[in-house]
């Protein structure tokens, strides 16, 4: 079995797209497709010659991610022959589940792109709220080596009041990633360093606390976006981020889509998930940053990565 992993906010770069669109139509149409729906030239210009400042904003990274990732395998299908039947399950980290979603057909490009450029829009309103009149600001910080009990331990260790920090992110064995207000992740990372042998705390540069529940203030806004999207069942099923089910129908897709903004990424249990169902073979599209988390989790794992270089695409196992 063979699945598809597309990388989420984080892996967006100035000159993205730039040698695909020079390279093959199929990408210069799909950026022109892009740029029709969400109504700018973000992916026929910006990303690929723009402001790295403007880039990095939410609004801007979660579509360009998204459009660079479908870019990529519809350029793999028309010209290097990839066959999307071959493939048995999907996998998507955060933004990269509704890449995931464009794939299997539950939305439709268009739809899905304005779709998450609303989500970033609705997640830096709910941060932006939060934090007004707070003498903090919003805060990311991956610990290494650090497991999912370790940051547990740590958080309850810290005996927060009226503060915010949580596990946003376990993407293996040793990385996770806490999320919340600044004076809290500061205070859980220290703990964590001090009593349970986390060796370095890394601050994430982000504009808002990503899956935290911080996030919940975006949902009545998100759950309107959501409302007027045409949704459809999966031609191939989508492993969740939430708990690393299998997502069979477009109306649990459809409501883990919301309660995905302040869940944690729970990439180790969908990683386990498709060991468990027979995956050999992990394919990743748009970055080559999946694949060593998910070798953190099963050593052997079949990992290829296909990403945008100078030589078109670097295919690294």
């Amino acid at each position: 079995m063979r699945a598809l992993c597309f990388p989420g906010q984080g892996t967006q770069f100035i000159g993205m797209g730039k040698i695909l669109s020079g390279e093959f139509s199929i990408a210069r149409h799909t950026f022109q497709e892009a740029d029709e729906a969400l109504g700018d030239s973000l992916c026929s210009r910006a990303m690929q010659e723009g402001d790295e400042h403007a880039l990095h904003l939410t609004r801007n990274a979660q579509p360009a991610i998204l459009a660079h990732s479908t870019a990529m395998l519809r350029v793999l299908q028309t010209q290097f022959g990839f066959e999307i039947d071959s493939v048995s399950i999907l996998m998507g980290h955060s933004l990269g589940e509704f890449t995931a979603m464009v794939t299997a057909g539950v939305l439709s490009f268009s739809d899905a792109l304005r779709l998450v450029r609303q989500r970033g829009e609705c997640m830096q309103q709910a941060s932006n709220r939060y934090f007004t009149d707070r003498d903090e600001v919003p805060s990311m910080m991956a610990l290494i080596p650090a497991d999912f009990q370790t940051c547990q331990d740590s958080i309850v260790h810290a005996g927060l009041i009226d503060e915010v920090c949580q596990v946003a992110n376990v993407n293996g064995p040793k990385q996770v990633v806490l999320s919340g207000g600044s004076k809290a992740v500061d205070k859980v990372s220290v703990i964590a360093k001090s009593l349970y042998k986390v060796r370095r705390a890394i601050p994430l540069k982000v504009s808002a606390p990503f899956h935290s529940q911080i996030m919940r203030g975006a949902e009545a806004d998100f759950q309107v976006c959501i409302n007027n999207c045409k949704w459809s069942k999966p031609a191939i099923p989508i492993i969740s981020n939430i708990d690393g089910s299998i997502m069979h129908l477009e109306n649990t897709i459809r409501s883990n889509a919301l309660q995905q903004m302040s869940s944690a990424v729970r990439w180790d249990h969908c990683v386990a998930k498709a060991h468990e169902i027979g995956t050999k073979e992990y394919i990743e599209i748009g970055a080559a940053v999946l694949s060593p988390m998910i070798k953190s989790i099963l050593k052997d794992a079949d990992c290829t990565s296909y990403k945008e270089s100078d030589t078109l695409f670097t295919k690294k196992t």
